[in-house]
């Protein structure tokens, strides 16, 4: 008989473990800061076709010159592999080409469970994670950076724009 209790609580369990996981968390606040008026560039000429193409696409014959940019969503995170996955909201902040913030929040039943923030300022990276802070990490600073550029694919503007990028 208690065999049953135990089979029937751990069930419970694991089902209430599952209803958790499905609710979302509410979307982060809209983000306040004004926006300032954006300057543009015409499209440069000379470029290889399909680059060409996919900003004219994109853009038309006017870039945007992106100095920042905020990317506001939700998402799922699976923060350790074999485990669930969570449902997460997330709050990226771009100095375009030069800084970052990200704020993660993994969440059940919509409510923080985990959060992590890092930042990449002035070429140096610092990660506060649940388990860990990394910092004063040249292979972190390296991986930032390479992370900063891969994201500014959301703003592609900056590939033509940014006199750094060749």
């Amino acid at each position: 008989m208690i065999g049953w209790y135990a089979l029937f609580g751990i069930v419970a369990l694991v089902a209430v473990a599952w209803l958790g996981l499905r609710v979302q968390p509410a979307p982060f606040p809209a983000y306040t800061a004004s926006a300032t008026p954006i300057a543009t560039v015409p499209l440069p000429a000379g470029l290889p076709a399909p680059v060409e193409r996919f900003y004219r696409t994109i853009y038309g014959e006017q870039i945007p010159v992106i100095t920042s940019a905020v990317v506001t969503g939700r998402a799922v995170v699976g923060p350790v592999p074999g485990f669930p996955k969570f449902p997460a909201r997330f709050r990226f902040i771009h100095e375009a080409g030069y800084n970052y913030r990200h704020y993660i929040e993994a969440t059940w039943f919509g409510l923080p469970i985990l959060r992590v923030n890092e930042t990449y300022l002035d070429g140096k990276s610092l990660q506060e994670l649940p388990w860990a802070r990394v910092q004063n990490d040249p292979k972190a600073d390296q991986g930032a950076n390479l992370g900063m550029w891969s994201e500014s694919m959301w703003f592609p503007a900056v590939f033509l724009t940014d006199p750094r990028v060749r």
